[in-house]
């Protein structure tokens, strides 16, 4: 992730805030400001195998991967719902391989903000989708 990235990211998180009225816990607020920083440089971010593939080959040793196949799906889920719908797949399909993706990270990392992202990864999806949606949101990124 770049630097510069993170600080429009956080705008826009901050600012669906004010807009809605809805807040995200401050250590929830920073991953996802974060999260949404270092996935906009990567354009193939999809994992090579399926989602269901990378999901059942995960190692539940291996935290890394399990992690990283979380942010994969919170990023989707977040910022493109409706991908996989021309396949019969629906963002649930990706929230629960994230979020038990996530529950699995947290486990080995024992990091309080990858267990509530597990337990409260629908409501932080549905957040980044109001907070990359929205036109005024979208203002802030080319001000930057």
């Amino acid at each position: 992730m770049r630097d510069e990235y993170f600080v429009p990211m956080n705008e826009l998180i901050v600012s669906t805030k004010a807009e809605t009225g809805y807040e995200l816990p401050e250590d929830i607020e920073v991953y996802v400001s974060a999260l949404l920083a270092s996935f906009i440089d990567k354009p193939d971010f999809l994992p090579e195998r399926s989602f269901a593939e990378a999901y059942s080959i995960l190692d539940r040793r291996d935290y890394n991967n399990a992690k990283q196949l979380g942010d994969t799906c919170l990023f989707l889920s977040g910022v493109f719902p409706k991908y996989g719908k021309r396949y019969g797949l629906n963002k649930t399909y990706y929230r629960k391989i994230g979020s038990s993706s996530y529950d699995i990270a947290s486990s080995m990392l024992q990091q309080q903000v990858l267990k509530r992202l597990a337990r409260h990864f629908d409501f932080v999806s549905d957040y980044i989708h109001l907070s990359t949606k929205s036109k005024s949101n979208i203002r802030i990124i080319n001000e930057s």
